[in-house]
């Protein structure tokens, strides 16, 4: 939550992960609001549905790697 307060994540919010990580699993499910998915499983409609989307670096490099 802190982390998501500092990158001004106040309201709901898509955060993408380019691969498993349990300790975020786990600490996201706590939080309202946010939805955890991995590269692999984003959709237009989840991108639109969320107030703010959050990529980490690694998963815009995993995007960049697929899709360009």
């Amino acid at each position: 939550a802190g982390l998501l307060n500092r990158i001004g994540v106040q309201q709901s919010a898509l955060l993408v992960l380019d691969d498993k990580n349990v300790n975020v699993e786990l600490s996201a499910r706590n939080l309202v609001g946010i939805k955890l998915a991995r590269v692999n499983t984003i959709n237009v409609f989840d991108i639109l549905k969320f107030d703010k989307f959050v990529m980490t670096k690694a998963a815009v490099e995993k995007v960049q790697e697929v899709y360009a």
